[in-house]
């Protein structure tokens, strides 16, 4: 069996968004790791969720529709490098 490998980081705003998100995704059976952010990524919270890129487009749907844009940001880890999928945006 060939493991998932996991390399879309979700970094959050606040820990109340990551605990948020957390419930959700145990609740929808998903394979997840809450770990440290990456030295090279930078949030309020100072953690991350760590999915595979498979569910992506269904943690965005059934989670991180009921966040606002600044509440998260999205990373896919290709290599050795961070790639942008979707950047908090700051508000005023």
């Amino acid at each position: 069996m060939k493991l998932k490998r996991m390399n879309v980081y979700i970094l959050f705003e606040s820990i109340h968004f990551l605990l948020s998100a957390e419930k959700r995704l145990r609740e929808l059976g998903k394979e997840f790791e809450l770990r440290p952010n990456p030295a090279e990524l930078n949030s309020a919270c100072g953690m991350c969720a760590i999915i595979n890129e498979e569910e992506l487009k269904e943690v965005e749907h059934e989670i991180l529709k009921n966040f606002k844009d600044s509440d998260y940001s999205l990373y896919i880890r290709e290599k050795n490098t961070f790639k942008v999928l979707k950047k908090r945006r700051i508000q005023h």
